[in-house]
This record gives C-alpha cells, sequence and structure tokens, in this order.
C-alpha cells in the first residue's frame, strides 16, 4: 500500500487561518470575501423579502445554503431520484456515517402525504388530517422534526431523507428494532420561512427536496452563534468552499435561544401511544406537550442538543415569535402563499 506524503509546507498551508473580509454589494446585500479561495460568499438577510427571492432563486437552482435558525446549519434542494448527493455526509459534514440519514424541510401540507399511516398507532391516525397534522408545528414557535414510516410509493424521494430498518439499527442499535423506512419531517409556522417556501417553488422547475444539517463535523458541536461560525470558516473548520450563499437571522440570534432542533416520532402499531422524544433540542418535550397535548417518553440515549444542556428556550421562542407574527403584519408580500 502506498501512503502519500504530505510536505510540511502544505500541512501549515491548511492550518492557516482564512482572511476573511465583508463588504457592502448591491440591494443591501453584503458580500463575504475569502481571497485565498477566490471566493465571495452573498449574505442575505432572512426577514428581508427582497433577499428572500434571492435566495429562492440560488436554492431553486441548487445552490448551497448556510443559515442561522437557532444553530448554523448547512441547507440544499436536491431532485427526486437522486442518489449520489454527497454534499451532507462528505461535504459539510465529514465523518457522518451513511445511516445518519438527513432531515427534509418540507411544509406539512407536503409532509402529511409522504407518511404512511397504516404503519401509525390507531390514536394518533387522526393527524392524516392535514388540519390536524399541521397543529404539531402551529401550537408552538420551534422548529420541530417529527419522524414517521415513510409511504413506500414516496420512495422517489432521494435515499438521503430515508432512514431504512437497517439504518435504524446501525445507527441505535440498543434500542427497539423499527421495521419500517421512516423519514424526518422539519419545519418551523413562521410566516417568512412559508414565504421563502412558496417562492422556491414558483422558482424550481421539477420536484426539489430541501435537506438540512447542523454545519459541523460529525459528533461535534455546531456553531451556535455568528462569531462562531465565522471563526470556524477563519479556521477552516467550516468547508465554506462548499457554501454558496449565507443566510442571517438576526432576530433569531437576538433571543438566546441557540440550540439545535428537538425530534420525536410518531407512535407506531403495537408501541405505547405517546411521542417517541429522539432528541431534546430547542423546544422542550414538556412545553411540546403543553402545546400539542401528546404524552411523550424519552428513548434511551436521546441527546440534548442546545448550547447550554438543561436550559429552557421555550420564553424566548415564544417571545420571539410573537414579533415576527407582529413583523410581518406590516410587511407587503409579493406573492400569496397557504400554511
Amino acid at each position: 500500500m502506498t501512503v502519500e506524503t504530505i510536505p510540511l509546507a502544505k500541512i501549515e498551508e491548511k492550518a492557516k487561518e482564512l482572511q476573511l473580509r465583508i463588504e457592502k454589494g448591491e440591494a443591501g446585500v453584503q458580500l463575504l470575501k475569502i481571497p485565498e479561495l477566490g471566493k465571495n460568499i452573498p449574505i442575505y438577510d432572512f426577514r428581508n423579502l427582497t433577499h428572500q427571492v434571492m435566495i429562492a432563486k440560488a436554492l431553486a437552482k441548487g445552490e448551497r445554503m448556510a443559515m442561522f435558525g437557532g444553530v448554523w446549519g448547512a441547507f440544499r434542494a436536491v431532485k427526486r431520484n437522486t442518489t449520489a448527493e454527497d454534499f451532507f455526509h462528505r461535504q459539510v459534514k465529514p465523518g457522518r456515517p451513511w445511516e445518519a440519514k438527513v432531515p427534509l424541510m418540507v411544509k406539512p401540507r407536503y409532509g402529511v402525504r409522504l407518511i404512511d399511516w397504516s404503519q401509525i398507532h390507531s390514536d394518533f391516525r387522526f393527524l392524516s388530517d392535514y388540519a390536524e397534522f399541521k397543529k404539531l408545528w402551529t401550537q408552538h414557535p420551534a422548529f420541530l422534526h417529527v419522524i414517521a414510516p415513510v409511504r413506500t410509493t414516496k420512495h422517489s424521494l432521494p435515499d438521503i431523507f430515508i432512514t431504512t430498518p437497517q439504518d435504524y439499527q446501525k445507527r441505535y442499535g440498543g434500542n427497539d428494532i423499527i421495521a419500517v423506512s421512516t423519514v424526518a419531517l422539519l419545519h418551523r409556522h413562521d410566516p417568512y420561512l412559508e414565504y421563502l417556501s412558496a417562492w422556491v417553488e414558483r422558482f424550481s422547475h421539477t420536484a426539489m427536496s430541501l435537506g438540512v444539517s447542523t454545519l459541523n463535523p460529525h459528533g461535534e458541536e455546531p456553531p451556535y452563534e455568528e462569531n462562531e461560525f465565522f471563526t470556524d470558516i477563519k479556521t477552516r473548520r467550516c468547508p465554506i468552499s462548499a457554501i454558496d450563499l449565507i443566510v442571517k437571522d438576526k432576530k433569531y440570534e437576538e433571543t438566546g435561544a441557540f440550540g439545535s432542533h428537538t425530534q420525536v416520532r410518531l407512535p407506531l402499531i403495537g408501541e405505547t401511544p405517546t411521542l417517541k422524544v429522539v432528541r431534546i433540542g430547542s423546544f422542550s418535550p414538556v412545553g411540546l406537550k403543553k402545546s400539542v397535548g401528546f404524552d411523550y417518553e424519552i428513548i434511551p440515549g436521546a441527546k440534548d442538543v442546545r448550547k447550554f444542556k438543561g436550559a429552557s428556550l421555550d420564553e424566548k421562542l415564544t417571545q420571539m415569535m410573537q414579533e415576527i407574527n407582529q413583523d410581518w403584519k406590516g410587511e407587503k408580500p409579493q406573492i400569496f402563499f397557504r400554511t
């Protein structure tokens, strides 16, 4: 076996911090200039409706986005039946095992159609009614992952979104076996996010699935605050060469509600009729129960993915959403969208 020898000069060059410079661009869009990479990356404001149109055009073309939402994450829209997508497993999250599949950011009115409701516990099947299903998000202010069996007819979804029983067994070997393939649906009931999604649909010429992942090496802490994100870029911990645009959300960051997001799985036939908390994130299980009314149980090994473990962010998120809804009343959207 031949072992490649990397010259010391190359190692030292890679270890150097990148030089970053932010300059003003057109339409209030800042540019992050990185001379060593020859890249100028636009920085958009999520709460600016003009910027949202630009963001949507980029996503619809398949460009790769870093965006803040309690934690810095990477986003990319991929076409149906895609099988060779390595952005999430190789480029922005080095070391991510294949069985750690990617959450799908999707509106509830589309997500409800992806679920195989025949596999869901009878006490929860009423959620197959869209009016009931969307309440899993509309009754609280947070991002939430809802994990559920995926319909076999929907396997045109890119395989990076589908967790097979074999994937689950590899990832959660100590837990009970799940005999169905699942998908993790991510959403947040925020009018600005709904508006952006509507624009992405408008500009997309084919069915696109928007994947999301925290922006960190697998198993390590992600950047939660803006200064951490830019430090990660400078030190090359964040693979910025794989990112085409950056989207800030000053409103969200100012709350201090730093954390990745709660994941719950709908109960299957034969299980106790409770939400299965797979991960404890920005919105607490207690807050979720108060909001949606379901009992829950925390599965063994569920991680706390808030920046400050055990801290309650529910109040901060609620206050933020009240302000966002008030801000939205003063906006003048260019297109109509349905929630």
